[in-house]
């Protein structure tokens, strides 16, 4: 074999071993970007701020008590409330299906509303007692 086409060939092997690493790479960090949408995902499924939920929060506290545990049987304690059963309760509270105290209340609340609020209480520790 010449040494003009040894060069070649080992430009070749060279030029395909950077090619594979990048490759690697950028696969790697893809994963990685994956991985973390997932665990943020997962942390709360309706993709939920639960810090803007908070905020929202502060009108819930007149009924539902400080950090939702509520004082008095009349309105149930949402402190430590399960995420699906928060979002799906609200939701039917919102079209009306159920509870004409709360109706007014979420009237005007969006999805991502009902998923900041469900991100806040469902983290949250739940009240003792029933």
């Amino acid at each position: 074999m010449s040494t003009t086409a040894f060069a070649a060939a080992l430009s070749l092997v060279v030029m395909a071993a950077i090619s594979l690493t990048a490759s690697a790479e950028s696969t790697a960090s893809t994963a990685e970007e994956a991985t973390d949408a997932t665990t943020r995902e997962d942390a709360f499924r309706y993709g939920g701020d639960p810090e803007r939920g908070a905020e929202m929060a502060k009108l819930c506290t007149s009924c539902h008590g400080y950090q939702g545990r509520s004082v008095t049987s009349r309105y149930p304690s949402i402190a430590g409330m399960d995420e699906t059963r928060f979002v799906e309760g609200m939701r039917e509270l919102r079209a009306g299906d159920r509870g004409h105290r709360m109706a007014s209340m979420t009237r005007g609340l969006t999805d991502q509303d009902i998923a900041d609020l469900a991100a806040y209480y469902s983290r949250l520790e739940a009240p003792d007692g029933p």
